[in-house]
């Protein structure tokens, strides 16, 4: 994994230019991976809610940390039988512990001294618009591009007549945040994108995705390993957030690029198939 993150170069400009520390935290989640793949889950899965406080956008990895503890480490494929669900019940509670433990430590004192609204809007800024000013090439950068080329050709189309605001779209220019207006934040054909409707376009799609994972990982299609199924449903989970998220950075990929490397690196029958998807991203 080392060896990995070395050649991932993208990652140390990020880390070391961008200011945002993502080196180290993709560094944290390379940690908590290998002690999950070692059996040691948890100690992986403490170490992920220590990622998940010091940036919370590793949420995106959340469903994919769910499902494979549920299924590999709280209901392993054993017989039926009281022991085993007693066994299935004292895994469970531990995971439940050590996550509830490690978020109560980081949030009560934010909740104490009366801040749990301000912090809810701070990790959540959803008054930053659609789209971040260096727009991450997702779902809605492709919305924001056909909202724009419409508008152009309506424009110089005789006998169309535009909305009653009349401005261009600016969600491909850059200008985002919390003071931009209404009008800056807005489409101008296409019907425009509200943090509600991501919300339920992308649990919705999750809800679909793990369903379908569950059934694979519980009937072991096409002989796909533990330690591999972890990699791919990691991968699958982050490339959801970063498509139909809210706000998503342009820098978010890297999460994606690097699980595509590792499994590259700890599989090489799926090596192709992540090497071409590591350079479409790009």
């Amino acid at each position: 994994t080392d060896e990995v993150c070395v050649c991932v170069c993208v990652c140390v400009c990020a880390s070391d230019i961008h200011f945002q520390y993502n080196g180290f935290l993709l560094g944290v989640l390379v940690w908590s991976i290998t002690l999950t793949l070692e059996g040691r889950e948890l100690l992986g899965a403490a170490l992920f809610a220590v990622l998940l406080h010091l940036k919370h956008l590793y949420l995106c990895l959340a469903p994919a940390y769910f499902l494979y503890l549920l299924r590999f480490f709280v209901l392993p494929p054993l017989p039926a039988s009281s022991r085993r669900y007693r066994h299935s019940l004292v895994r469970l509670s531990q995971l439940g512990a050590i996550v509830l433990g490690i978020s109560a430590i980081s949030i009560l004192p934010f909740a104490m001294t009366g801040q749990g609204s301000q912090l809810f809007s701070r990790l959540f800024p959803f008054g930053r618009g659609l789209t971040h000013a260096y727009w991450a090439p997702n779902v809605w950068a492709l919305y924001n591009a056909v909202d724009l080329v419409l508008y152009r050709v309506l424009r110089w189309t005789p006998r169309c007549t535009l909305p009653s605001t009349g401005a261009p779209p600016n969600l491909t220019a850059g200008i985002v945040g919390a003071g931009a207006s209404a009008d800056q934040c807005s489409h101008a054909i296409l019907p425009t994108i509200t943090p509600s409707f991501v919300s339920t376009l992308l649990l919705t799609t999750l809800l679909v995705w793990g369903v379908s994972m569950w059934r694979s990982l519980s009937q072991r299609r096409h002989g796909i390993s533990p330690s591999v199924s972890f990699l791919l449903l990691q991968s699958q989970s982050a490339s959801l957030f970063f498509l139909l998220g809210w706000h998503v950075h342009e820098k978010a990929v890297l999460t994606t690029v690097l699980l595509l490397g590792l499994l590259v690196w700890c599989v090489p029958g799926h090596a192709t198939k992540a090497a071409w998807t590591t350079f479409l991203w790009f």
